[in-house]
């Protein structure tokens, strides 16, 4: 019976299990989630890296230009011309970025006085910036103007100003008499000290009425003429000047654009002796009597 029964499920045809559409796409997906996981990974480690790499990288160093000179990249000033190009003085962009640099240090003086040795090293830095850019019409301009800033504003016991020399007698006379040499002549006064003859000659032959002009072909002769009439008439080291209470004020046009481009001025505590009647006289007489000493001699 047990043997019937085997060879009759041995006859019987094996039946085929219809398969689950819905099973088979689960696994389909699952399987494509997976493999998106799998490969997924290392492409968004590799993206992130290549990211960090990118923040992370330092700038290539800039290649030089094949132009004569870096471009500036300040803003003009209308009321001044552009600096040009100084042959072996350096770049001009960069003397008109240092003298806005200095115009910011010399016009803080105004509002806020500095320690003395801060004169000293700010006065050295201009002269420093006009030797080296003195071509340069613009910058020796301006460094002449903030080096009489500076002297007018720094106390009269500093040391170690370079103005201590007065500016040559020039071969016509200019308009008005340089501030520097205003400023000069105001510390000697204001300090009580007699005016040298070279400071004397030098305050007389700026001014427009110094001497007729027929004597401008014979200058060195008449200067070293004016100096030793003055030695003679003021033997005690110079003339001294009588103080009034008029006071010093110097102007200045900056470059720099934070200033608005006008003039700026500069009042002193310096006594203003330029323009002193009796000082100008007894210095008219000077050079007077030493147009008379030339040979031959020149009258006014």
């Amino acid at each position: 019976m047990i043997a019937a029964l085997v060879a009759g499920l041995a006859s019987e045809p094996e039946r085929v299990q219809p398969a689950d559409p819905f099973t088979t796409v689960g696994a389909v997906a699952l399987g494509l989630l997976l493999l998106v996981y799998v490969a997924g990974v290392p492409a968004t480690m590799a993206i992130a890296a290549l990211y960090w790499r990118q923040r992370t990288r330092r700038p290539a160093p800039p290649v030089a230009a094949a132009t004569a000179g870096p471009v500036p990249v300040f803003a003009p000033d209308p009321a001044v011309s552009p600096p040009t190009a100084v042959a072996g003085a350096g770049s001009s962009g960069e003397a008109f970025l240092h003298v806005q640099r200095m115009e910011r240090d010399v016009l803080a003086l105004r509002d806020a006085p500095a320690p003395a040795h801060h004169y000293s090293r700010l006065a050295v830095e201009i002269a420093d910036l006009a030797n080296r850019h003195g071509s340069d019409p613009m910058v020796a301009r301006h460094a002449t103007g903030l080096l009489a800033i500076v002297e007018a504003l720094a106390p009269l016991h500093v040391v170690g100003l370079p103005g201590n020399e007065p500016p040559s007698v020039p071969v016509a006379p200019p308009p008005q008499v340089p501030d520097r040499l205003r400023v000069g002549l105001a510390r000697l006064a204001a300090a009580g000290r007699p005016i040298p003859a070279s400071w004397a000659v030098a305050w007389h032959g700026h001014r427009p009425d110094r001497w007729p002009a027929d004597a401008d072909r014979r200058r060195d002769e008449l200067v070293a003429a004016f100096i030793r009439r003055y030695n003679r008439t003021f033997p005690h080291g110079g003339m001294i000047v009588v103080l009034t209470n008029a006071r010093l004020t110097l102007r200045y046009t900056p470059v720099s654009a934070r200033f608005g481009g006008r003039a700026i001025d500069v009042p002193t505590d310096l006594p203003d002796v330029t323009d002193l009647p009796d000082a100008v006289r007894r210095l008219r007489s000077v050079a007077d009597a030493a147009l008379a000493d030339l040979r031959p001699p020149i009258t006014n």
